[in-house]
């Protein structure tokens, strides 16, 4: 069985999906960088791209006859740091090249497959007003989201066709039903450089028409 990869707005339903896959279909439930590392006090600017990386390796560890899901994007400050760049602790070309030295050594490899998952803004807020335990900081800002990442996951997906499963998410059993049929017929594994530099070409052309103006918000 594949790694599959979660991404979509806040409230949509990524981490529920998750856990109803580990919990009904014994899959492995990697959950995002911040759920599942210990902050340092002081850490080293590199600390949040480093675990997103110690993600993948964990996913990677795993059995390939064992379903694992990222729960959200390992190659998420590729997007997230070029639109709300106040919060990143480094350079945005930074960012890029610490990504792109990965996939060239190897160390780093694309999932092999991406289920998108969006819902309208209206549906979001009313799941968000539906569950206050569940603290969504900066949601408002994230609800950028719902506009770009269609767009990005569209752009990737040219990149590797068959790479990227969008999905409009309305139940979590009807989106662990999606996922499991992503994860049953996979094509050939992406040229994980090549890709990515397509992505990073894609982005920095976007520079100037508005995206980089999104309100900043926080990983």
């Amino acid at each position: 069985m594949p790694i599959l990869c979660l991404e979509g707005p806040s409230a949509v339903g990524k981490s529920s999906t998750a856990r109803y896959l580990a919990e009904h279909h014994a899959a492995v439930h990697i959950p995002e960088v911040n759920l599942l590392f210990q902050r340092p006090e002081n850490p080293s600017p590199y600390w949040y791209y480093e675990r997103q990386l110690e993600r993948v390796q964990i996913a990677r560890s795993y059995p390939r006859e064992k379903l694992v899901i990222l729960d959200s994007d390992p190659f998420q400050p590729v997007w997230y740091d070029f639109l709300f760049p106040s919060i990143s602790s480094l350079n945005y070309e930074t960012v890029l090249s610490f990504y792109r030295s990965r996939l060239e050594r190897m160390e780093l490899v694309w999932p092999d497959r991406y289920v998108a998952l969006t819902a309208p803004r209206a549906e979001l807020q009313k799941r968000k007003d539906g569950d206050p335990k569940q603290k969504r900081r900066k949601f408002e800002a994230h609800l950028a989201l719902v506009d770009f990442l269609p767009w990005y996951f569209d752009k990737l997906d040219g990149a590797a066709p068959g790479l990227v499963v969008p999905l409009q998410a309305e139940t979590i059993e009807g989106n662990a039903q999606v996922v499991l049929e992503a994860s049953s017929s996979l094509g050939v594994a992406p040229d994980g450089v090549r890709v990515f530099d397509e992505i990073a070409k894609w982005i920095r052309d976007r520079s100037t028409h508005g995206f980089a103006s999104f309100e900043s918000g926080q990983r």
